[in-house]
């Protein structure tokens, strides 16, 4: 093979990419229009500022001093999640973020910057958790580079981020404010112009108005429209073109165009309709923030397990304070019926806690001094006094709500292929911006350029990018309401794709609670076999017998011995009972009557279970016991059939038993496999050569679980679930199942509405635009009501079944 070491590698003018032996300068048409754009516009500087941000930002970029608070020891431990001396990782709100385009840019930058190892967006929350190298870029570097581009970074924090809202909030009105006031005084201005046109005013004042009018408009174009030139050079940076860029390049050639329209002596300018589309744009902007937000804070459910406030304790008096302002070390009193507000030591006091949340444990856990506690549990019968070693995302809790807010951030197909259309998108509306003007200008030269603008504004991908990220927020959040825990924010999407259903057996499509059916046998057995069964205190079986059998007792059995997996060993004297199962038995070759075989042979083709009692090698009584079907069952296993899913049961149950209960759901095609381990459960899942979900127990089942193109875990603690798990459902059943087969389904819906509704828009304004039935005006109107609309569909429908 020949190497091409001596050959002279060459890379595109605009996005350093390498180039293909076929290609010259460029990569791709989009560079190459973009490369000519900025040479056009005389920005050639722009390269020298990218090499400079490709190869030596994070060592010569001086961090803004307004970040050197970042390097507050006490506050680098709080928001600073340490691996070793070269892998950091922090999280930030970025309130800046609108659309997709937004998470593009910033998810680009590991790439065009050393030192940023990976960064992933989370839109819902407005949040990017970034891991970086600190000994080649520093924490208020990064945040500079950030701010530099636009999205100034908030350390993750109530108090902060409310701050940062508030001053971003202020300062986005008085942008609105005076694009507004200069737009009034600018469009009064034209209309004098306008009237002293047709009435013949001196020149020498005509051309004071103009003047007065550029000199209006300047602020506007330089601290006004501040939000789209960042945008667009940022996005610039890291090579893509983001919606801002054209409605930057029209408020500076507009400006620049009346200001020579001026010098020159001519009778035309757009300052006034400059200065409008600016304020109608900003105020748009912050409608859409203000709806986004409320779209926004997804895992709030779960942080509803804290309290609002907490009592501490101080000098022997109680004071109430926030649970924002707890501190390390602070002692707090947690009467009963209160939930612990953070992970602490019990310093006095007895009482008991319901940990089920956290471990899945319904049996409240007794707790006394130098006891752990954690945030979030229940306090049930006794006052205790509990001082604070972690609080709020540091908490055992919290960590799991952060991995909640945090969600894995592979995009699906859907939106990786949004990504790419938003990024044509703009580049063909450039295109089209172009094509009407030429057109236009050789028609009908007066119309050209406001026709081309309204075409620029009018078409607008944001309500493209918003379809997706927004719809799966909302349907998160609700999600939360009814205790399904996502921690995969692209759940809802792949779900709909899933092709196999794999499902557990019990605890999923039956209780896991059994009951005896019928006793067949002598009662003066009923208390050696009650005797036998509290010898296995963790075995469903056993469990259920020892509460059928708790009206007799007998302690005359002794050596009693529990055989894992088959059954208990006890003797009384002379005589040696066993209580197991009918495989356990035959191993011990007990002789099983003719007449009783049938029987129990008949029950187990019932799907029944059956427990054997021997005295010594004859068997001397039996029980028949029955696992029931869980409600709605069968209906969901019906309708995934409806929707061409192949389903399949998986359990650890024996085969005759899981053929009956197959049969009972009358689905031909159903697949029904028993006696299977966890390890022979997950490897038939890994052979599957399709997309797959496993429903099962989040502990028993975690390898199964994990092999799953999803995997949704159901009973046991959300702690234990989501190591293993995507989804944790907080009730037993499929109920939540459904729930969440349901959301994902609306979801679907959803995103197809909005997605058809933002290209049927586009089309059609980009036409009504070109045709001159739309000014720039009404354009700068109907682009924000595009998002807006997108946002109040997906805010507005409900995900969840009644």
């Amino acid at each position: 093979m020949q190497e091409v070491t001596n050959q002279q590698i060459q890379s595109c003018l605009h996005c350093q990419a390498n180039l293909l032996p076929n290609q010259e300068k460029f990569c791709c048409r989009g560079c190459e229009f973009v490369f000519k754009t900025i040479q056009n516009l005389g920005l050639n500087n722009f390269y020298q500022l990218k090499d400079l941000t490709l190869k030596n930002t994070p060592n010569n970029l001086e961090p803004d001093k307004s970040f050197h608070y970042l390097e507050d020891p006490e506050l680098s431990a709080k928001i600073l999640k340490t691996f070793n001396h070269e892998h950091v990782e922090v999280n930030f709100y970025l309130p800046s973020i609108h659309c997709s385009a937004c998470i593009w840019i910033l998810e680009r930058l590991p790439q065009v910057t050393t030192g940023i190892k990976a960064l992933r967006v989370n839109f819902s929350e407005a949040q990017a958790r970034i891991e970086y190298d600190p000994t080649i870029i520093t924490l208020p570097k990064l945040a500079s580079l950030l701010h530099s581009i636009g999205y100034t970074p908030v350390p993750v924090d109530d108090m902060a981020i409310k701050r940062k809202n508030l001053a971003d909030k202020r300062k986005s009105l008085i942008q609105i404010g005076i694009a507004g006031l200069v737009a009034v005084n600018t469009m009064m201005l034209n209309d004098s112009l306008i009237e002293a046109n047709l009435s013949g005013m001196e020149d020498s004042y005509r051309i004071l108005f103009m003047w007065i009018s550029a000199i209006l408009a300047l602020p506007v174009v330089t601290y006004c429209a501040l939000p789209f030139y960042r945008t667009a050079i940022a996005s610039l940076v890291v090579g893509t073109i983001h919606l801002d860029l054209p409605i930057s390049i029209i408020i500076i050639l507009t400006y620049l165009t009346d200001l020579s329209t001026i010098i020159s002596g001519g009778l035309n300018i757009y300052l006034d309709s400059i200065s409008c589309l600016v304020f109608l744009l900003l105020g748009a902007r912050y409608l859409q923030h203000q709806a986004v937000t409320k779209a926004r804070h997804s895992s709030q459910t779960a942080w509803d397990l804290f309290p609002d406030q907490v009592t501490e304790l101080i000098n022997g008096q109680t004071i109430k304070k926030r649970i924002q302002e707890l501190q390390i070390n602070d002692l707090l009193q947690v009467l009963p019926g209160e939930r612990v507000p953070a992970d602490g030591i019990v310093i006095d006091g007895e009482s008991s806690v319901d940990l089920s949340f956290l471990n899945g444990e319904s049996i409240p856990f007794k707790i006394q001094k130098d006891s752990e506690v954690y945030g979030g549990t229940l306090n049930l019968d006794g006052l205790i006094t509990v001082r604070i070693l972690a609080i709020q995302q540091h908490t055992r809790l919290g960590k799991i709500i952060e991995q909640l807010k945090n969600p894995v951030t592979e995009k699906t197909e859907l939106e990786a292929n949004l990504d790419l259309i938003s990024r044509y998108f703009v580049i063909g509306v450039l295109i089209a911006a172009i094509l009407t003007f030429l057109f236009w200008n050789f028609v009908l030269p007066d119309v050209a350029w406001s026709r081309t603008i309204a075409l620029l504004v009018i078409t607008c991908p944001c309500a493209l990018g918003l379809s997706v990220p927004t719809t799966i927020a909302i349907a998160m959040r609700q999600a939360h309401q009814v205790g399904l825990y996502i921690k995969n924010s692209g759940t809802l999407q792949i779900l709909n794709k899933i092709k196999n259903f794999y499902f557990d057996k019990t605890g999923t499509l039956t209780s896991g609670k059994l009951q005896v059916i019928s006793a067949n046998g002598p009662d003066k057995y009923y208390g050696i076999c009650q005797q036998l069964a509290c010898a296995a205190p963790s075995h469903p079986i056993a469990i259920t017998l020892s509460n059928y059998l708790a009206s007799y007792s007998s302690n005359q059995l002794t050596d009693l011995k529990l055989y894992p997996g088959k059954g208990v060993f006890g003797k009384d004297h002379s005589d040696c009972y066993f209580l197991g199962s009918i495989k356990w038995f035959d191993e011990l070759k007990i002789s099983i009557p003719i007449e009783s075989q049938e029987i129990i042979l008949l029950n187990l083709a019932k799907g029944l279970s059956i427990s054997l009692v021997a005295k010594n090698n004859n068997l001397v009584m039996w029980f028949v016991l029955s696992d029931t079907v869980l409600e709605d069952t069968a209906s969901f296993l019906k309708q995934l059939e409806q929707d061409h899913k192949k389903i399949s049961i998986l359990s650890g149950d024996n085969q005759k038993v899981v053929n009956h209960l197959a049969s009972s759901f009358n689905l031909p095609n159903l697949i029904a496999l028993g006696d299977l381990s966890h390890d022979q459960k997950a490897e038939i899942i890994k052979n599957d050569p399709e997309t797959s979900i496993m429903i099962g127990d989040g502990i028993n089942d975690a390898s199964a679980l994990q092999q799953a193109t999803l995997g949704i875990g159901i009973g046991g603690g959300i702690e234990a679930i989501l190591e293993s798990a995507d989804v944790y459902v907080g009730r037993q059943g499929l109920k939540g199942i459904i729930q969440l087969y349901y959301i994902a389904g609306q979801v679907n819906k959803v995103i197809k509405r909005n997605l058809i509704f933002s290209f049927c828009y586009n089309i059609i304004g980009a036409g009504l635009a070109f045709s001159g039935y739309v000014t720039p005006f009404i354009a700068a109107i109907l682009m924000p009501l595009s998002s807006l609309i997108v946002i109040l569909s997906a805010s507005l429908t409900r995900y969840t079944k009644s």
